[in-house]
């Protein structure tokens, strides 16, 4: 299980459900697996699947600012296929923690990252402006 905590981190932070705001203020996030379990700040909590569940920050985080990826292909496996950047795009993976654990410079159209060396879990590429988040099994 992997955590990510405290509420400054979130301050910024607007949440969604399956499209849906959620009005409350997220203190913490809980991965389990695909997973997510929510703590509130009115004690209160909730269990979610990743795919369902999306964060958009009104201020720059410790990987830049949060945008849509919507230009981008990707295909996880023990490497990392991203296909839509442009040339000289610098792609890095982050884990859970934010520490940086793998980086690639984009020659053309397409990149491979090589990410065999990473642990199941989950995980955040950001090539350029964009973000993605993606798990390793």
């Amino acid at each position: 299980m992997i955590s990510a905590s405290s509420a400054p981190a979130f301050a910024d932070a607007i949440m969604t459900v399956n499209g849906q705001k959620v009005e409350k203020a997220v203190t913490r996030l809980t991965f389990d697996g695909d997973k997510v379990k929510v703590a509130y700040g009115d004690n209160s909590a909730s269990e979610h699947d990743m795919a369902e569940v999306a964060f958009s920050f009104s201020s720059s985080s410790g990987i830049d600012a949060v945008s849509s990826f919507g230009t981008l292909a990707v295909t996880v496996g023990n490497q990392l296929e991203v296909s839509g950047i442009a040339p000289g795009c610098t792609l890095q993976v982050f884990d859970i923690r934010g520490r940086l654990v793998a980086q690639e410079t984009a020659v053309d159209a397409a990149c491979i990252v090589e990410i065999s060396h990473l642990e199941g879990g989950v995980y955040v590429l950001k090539a350029g402006k964009e973000i993605v988040k993606f798990v390793k099994r």
